[in-house]
């Protein structure tokens, strides 16, 4: 299946692009006599990673305050990057601009 290469939404009242990164595989570990070795990276396996969608630019204050009705940045300004945010939280962010934009 062939992607566009940068996918514009509109969700919330705000535009995003997104940038497609394609897709691959690589081999993840290492094998016991290679220099680099720790002794946690067995075992040596493929990984394949689908294409998926990356924002072109940061999630503004702005954005992520229209999404989750919070303001949790300690640098306030609608236009700069919203930061002070956990792992769920972006999480649940990322779900509800999901559900606009499918």
């Amino acid at each position: 299946m062939t992607h566009p290469p940068i996918r514009r939404f509109t969700a919330f009242g705000h535009s995003f692009d997104m940038i497609l990164i394609e897709g691959g595989a690589f081999r993840r570990g290492m094998e016991k006599g290679d220099p680099d070795y720790w002794g946690v990276e067995q075992p040596v396996r493929r990984v394949t990673v689908p294409a998926f969608y990356l924002g072109r630019l940061p999630v503004t204050q702005a954005f992520w305050q229209a999404v989750t009705r919070e303001t949790p940045a300690y640098f306030s300004g609608e236009q700069r990057p919203v930061e002070q945010v956990s792992w769920d939280a972006a999480r649940s962010f990322a779900e509800k601009i999901r559900q606009k934009t499918d």
